[in-house]
């Protein structure tokens, strides 16, 4: 399968030519729909501890953050509160 909408951008992404988060326009680095969920469950994770540092150092804007997202799986087009997990319906 070489068609398949970013874990991160959706198909709303695809649409504007958003195909990969990790590449520039028009372009991807996955080879795969599951190696682009793979990179995108890490830089969820990344992003999450990165929140979570900061809110542990005082950074107001970091606790801000990690008040507004209770898990990794919602951030950068994860599921929304409620839906589960990090899984997107292939397209």
């Amino acid at each position: 399968m070489t068609d398949w909408d970013c874990d991160a951008y959706g198909p709303e992404g695809r649409a504007v030519g958003a195909l990969c988060f990790f590449a520039g326009s028009g372009g991807r680095t996955c080879a795969s729909l599951e190696e682009c969920r793979s990179k995108m469950t890490a830089e969820r994770r990344w992003v999450w501890q990165q929140i979570q540092d900061g809110a542990a150092r005082g950074d107001p804007d970091m606790v801000f953050l990690a008040g507004e997202f209770t898990g990794p799986e919602q951030l950068l087009g994860g599921a929304a509160e409620g839906e589960g997990g990090d899984e997107r319906s292939s397209q």
